[in-house]
């Protein structure tokens, strides 16, 4: 019988902008506390130096990495060569597959599928190695500072998450279960970004992001039965941490109140939205955070779950394995 492929993730950095400015007061209702800016800083040296702190800490070569995947909304210096590209020149990586994924708060489980599904291809090619996946957003560039239905909620930094299909690896978790899907429909311009090249954009102004609020809320609070699905899941166990996109403390309280048998408060992570919403990285910074703090069993299972632009949904069940929890 042929060995299933095993894939783990064995590292994980996370990090905010050093601007940082008290929420307005308006976001008190959504939980956000402060914002966390990039101000002066570049996006991508400022992501690249997330990456390179992963390496250090796991005393590894960055030359083993065969795959980077990357995520990040259109706020980057260049629009081409793209965020992925950039970072992995950045980081003097070469003849390897360099893929952006996706966009919105769902892109960065978009590419860690991606980056699975590869590693996953290479094993059964005899190929062992790194895959890396990064995010990282500038967001306040998206943002019409008079449109107070976005412009207190999100903040700026960037995430890193270290894969490997070596099946001799023991650290961190593994990947059980990772699925992404779309449900489209009519809903797909709730949150939406004109593209500025549009012949349309006679007056030459550069787009900002627009949302419809409350059909963005009422799709985001119901979500959770079609985020167990895409891990092949009916229910959650009370061994299980479930970790949401970090949107607004409105929509997370929603999703517990919609689903209440099955998500215990204490089992489902809130803290990160005082920071603000962090895009693609926001699950990933929250499940950094708890780690670090401890906010979970060591022994139990955590999801990952994500809602987003394009009425993209996103679900990771990972396991965790029995040498060292994590390596941050």
């Amino acid at each position: 019988m042929e060995k299933i492929c095993k894939v783990s993730l064995i590292g994980l950095n996370s990090k905010l902008g050093s601007e940082i400015t008290t929420a307005k007061k308006d976001a008190a209702r959504n939980g956000v506390t402060k914002l966390y800016l990039l101000g002066e800083e570049n996006l991508i040296d400022f992501t690249s130096q997330v990456v390179i702190t992963i390496f250090k800490k796991l005393g590894t070569d960055i030359s083993r990495i065969r795959g980077i995947f990357g995520s990040s909304n259109p706020t980057a210096k260049f629009l081409v060569p793209s965020f992925t590209a950039c970072v992995a020149s950045e980081l003097g990586l070469k003849n390897i597959i360099c893929d952006h994924i996706g966009l919105g708060c769902s892109g960065g489980l978009q590419a860690l599928r991606n980056a699975y599904n590869q590693a996953i291809v290479d094993y059964t090619a005899g190929k062992i190695g790194y895959y890396l996946v990064i995010m990282g957003d500038q967001t306040s560039r998206l943002l019409d500072q008079n449109d107070f239905s976005t412009s207190f909620l999100f903040s700026e930094g960037a995430a890193a998450i270290l894969l490997t299909n070596d099946q001799n690896e023991g650290r961190g978790y593994k990947i059980e279960k990772i699925g992404t899907k779309s449900l489209l429909g009519e809903s797909i311009y709730d949150l939406r970004i004109k593209n500025p090249y549009d012949s349309l954009n006679k007056l030459g102004m550069i787009p900002k992001l627009k949302m419809n609020g409350l059909r963005v809320f009422q799709f985001a609070i119901n979500i959770f039965p079609d985020i167990l699905d895409l891990i092949g899941l009916k229910s959650m166990d009370k061994y299980t941490y479930f970790i949401p996109h970090q949107a607004n403390l409105r929509i997370i309280k929603g999703i517990i109140k919609n689903n209440p048998n099955q998500l215990n408060p204490s089992n489902v992570y809130s803290d990160g939205i005082k920071n603000g919403n962090t895009s693609s990285a926001s699950v990933f910074f929250g499940l950094n955070d708890s780690l670090k703090r401890g906010l979970f069993n060591q022994g139990y299972s955590v999801i990952l779950g994500t809602f987003g632009a394009e009425l993209q949904i996103g679900a990771a069940l990972l396991l965790p394995q029995k040498e060292d929890l994590y390596v941050l």
